[in-house]
């Protein structure tokens, strides 16, 4: 009877979103310089150093889509326009259907 070795852990950076304001820095994976706009951001998990948008996009896709979604909400909550609302909202649902798509692709890497 085998046991089982409990959580696999990997060697992968945990990422996680933060609200940041106006900075510069360096990618913590790539070394990479960003501009960090306030707002939603990618970080190390448990530190203070921001990952960028590519490196998020390879190691945490769904993270990158959720942030999308955010700020595509937060543009629709502005516009008074309707027709430029309703093309707004449709960036909006692409953006969901994104985070969906990239939920379950993470899922079953996770499971797999």
């Amino acid at each position: 009877m085998s046991q089982n070795p409990g959580p696999v852990r990997c060697s992968e950076p945990v990422l996680s979103v933060r609200f940041s304001l106006s900075a510069a820095g360096e990618c913590a994976l790539c070394n990479r310089r960003m501009i960090i706009q306030t707002g939603p951001i990618l970080f190390l998990d448990g530190t203070s150093h921001p990952v960028c948008r590519g490196c998020g996009q390879i190691r945490a896709p769904h993270l990158v889509s959720l942030m999308d979604m955010a700020h595509e909400a937060e543009e629709c909550a502005t516009l008074e326009d309707a027709n430029f609302a309703y093309v707004e909202m449709q960036k909006l649902w692409r953006a969901i259907e994104d985070y969906y798509t990239q939920l379950q692709d993470f899922a079953r890497k996770e499971t797999g």
